[in-house]
């Protein structure tokens, strides 16, 4: 579960302290900026009982959801293994599937061999339209302050509006996936319209994005786990997980692994002492056993040390626990989401 840890302004960088990808991290972290989500994969989900047949098939749920909701997800198979990593995005002719590149077909095909008779129909929209997070304490007053937007924000996590920002369509959602804060935006079409904003862009193959997404616990799909994975083991409960929506593909694992009371393994986060950053795949040690797999790492300008998520097994991941690997000590922490 996300922590809230108190936000520090002096541990974070100066613009006389930092250099190329450092200076970008100063900038969505204290101001605002543009991380472009390029290939993201975009399912279209229509039809009159898509919105019944996803709730039978994801982790959330989804059937409460309204037009202007959004949510996170997984999409499980029958023994409760994730196939997918979601967010789902309620509008009032379909709902629209958000994931990591490379993600269509196998959504679809996932989905797809299960309609039988339900007006449901999947499409890949993939490049049809433009992804990307505009992240940073500024974000908001920048939406606010445009025309087309101005006393529409959502204000509430898991929202969001639809909208015309010079001349294309929109959709603009308050998620909370990073500790700056911010907003995913959608655009209607190709080509970047945060452009008319003049922010600062990145792409997630920047180091300043794999700083933020490590502070605030984000990870990714077939990044920091994949198919061989449970739900619970990726640590987004609270985000992700319903406990009380009823059935669905996979939901007797889950519900089993909740009335367990733990799973023999979780995503972390860990600090590093010393400079060296490991490698992803980096083997954690707890005493002369295997404790640990080091997923993503990057040097973390907020801790100002290496960080890491990491898959760390039951008896090493909790809160303060020390494990061992090549570039020091790996001890267990919180993530960096701020108060208000």
């Amino acid at each position: 579960m996300i922590r809230n840890v108190p936000y520090h302004r002096a541990n974070l960088l100066t613009k006389e302290t930092s250099t190329a990808w450092e200076d970008s991290y100063r900038t969505l972290s204290q101001e605002c900026g543009v991380v472009a989500l390029s290939n993201w994969s975009q399912v279209d989900v229509t039809g009159i009982d898509r919105a019944t047949f996803l709730h039978n098939f994801c982790t959330n749920d989804v059937r409460r959801l309204v037009p202007g909701q959004c949510c996170e997800a997984f999409l499980p198979n029958v023994k409760g293994k994730i196939q997918a990593h979601l967010f789902l995005f309620v509008e009032m002719d379909r709902i629209c599937l958000l994931s990591v590149p490379g993600q269509a077909d196998q959504i679809i095909a996932h989905l797809g061999r299960h309609i039988i008779r339900e007006d449901v129909e999947l499409a890949d929209s993939t490049g049809k339209d433009t992804w990307s997070i505009i992240v940073g304490p500024a974000a908001e007053h920048l939406f606010a302050s445009l025309p087309e937007v101005k006393g529409e924000l959502p204000t509430e996590p898991y929202q969001h509006i639809t909208c015309q920002i010079e001349g294309r369509q929109c959709l603009v959602a308050r998620l909370p996936l990073l500790w700056p804060g911010g907003f995913v935006l959608r655009s209607e079409g190709t080509g970047p319209i945060t452009e008319i904003f003049e922010l600062p862009m990145i792409d997630t193959s920047s180091p300043a994005w794999t700083s933020l997404r490590v502070e605030s616990q984000f990870p990714l799909f077939d990044t920091d786990f994949d198919d061989s994975n449970l739900p619970q083991e990726v640590n987004r409960d609270t985000q992700a997980i319903s406990f009380t929506k009823g059935c669905y593909l996979g939901q007797e694992t889950v519900a089993r692994i909740d009335a367990l009371g733990h799973v023999n393994k979780k995503l972390v986060i860990v600090s590093l002492d010393g400079e060296a950053t490991p490698k992803s795949g980096t083997k954690l040690l707890r005493g002369d056993q295997e404790g640990g797999t080091i997923t993503t790492s990057c040097w973390s300008p907020r801790m100002s040390r290496p960080a890491a998520l990491a898959m760390v097994k039951r008896e090493a991941n909790h809160l303060g626990s020390e494990l061992k690997c090549p570039a020091g000590t790996a001890v267990v922490v919180a993530s960096m989401w701020r108060e208000d």
